[in-house]
């Protein structure tokens, strides 16, 4: 039986404002790269499978500046050959740090909070589990998420099970993931897991 039902914070629940595709087409325009938005998102898409990848493999807050700015060029050259523009390495900078100096924050998709009601109102418990490195807490009630949520957690606790000792549950569960390493981890600790957002 299903008792409770966990996402990941980013995705599933909410996404960047201004949105990432507007900023970078902005950016590329700024360093003159003609590209459109339906482009962008989709170069994101397959670029995330990197971002995933690189950060199970050696997380990247782990690494130096140089070797996050190293990263994030190749990454960006991705999102933008996948939009079907070459470009070199010192250029794909540039435009990565173009793009991350707008300010910007996270908002609920549309449907989140309803989402989320329907389930606690189903008598389901509804927790976060993310990879995110920052207090998920205060996020939750920034974005106003916190009033829905039974148990916020970070991968770390997920990994020391305190996410089992938080919801008071046994599995089965089931969770909407971002990543590989997430995905595994849940799995080990009885989770099962859901299909992304733009998947569904």
């Amino acid at each position: 039986m299903i008792k409770a039902v966990s996402f990941d914070f980013y995705n599933p629940l909410v996404r960047f404002w201004p949105p990432l595709e507007g900023i970078q087409q902005a950016a590329c325009h700024e360093l003159g790269l003609t590209v459109q938005e339906e482009e962008i998102i989709h170069g994101y898409a397959v670029a995330d499978v990197l971002f995933n990848r690189e950060n199970e493999d050696r997380p990247l807050s782990k690494r130096s500046d140089k070797e996050r700015l190293e990263f994030f060029g190749r990454y960006e050259q991705l999102i933008l050959a996948t939009a079907g523009i070459e470009v070199s390495m010192d250029l794909a900078q540039r435009v990565w740090k173009m793009a991350m100096s707008v300010p910007k924050d996270f908002v609920p998709f549309d449907d989140s909070v309803t989402a989320l009601e329907q389930l606690r109102e189903s008598g389901y418990q509804v927790g976060i589990i993310t990879n995110l490195r920052q207090d998920l807490g205060e996020l939750c009630q920034r974005v106003g998420l916190a009033p829905y949520l039974d148990f916020p957690s970070v991968l770390e606790k997920l990994e020391s099970k305190s996410l089992i000792r938080q919801s008071s549950l046994l599995p089965p569960k089931r969770s909407v993931p971002d990543s590989m390493r997430f995905s595994t981890s849940a799995t080990r600790f009885g989770l099962m897991l859901w299909a992304l957002r733009e998947l569904v």
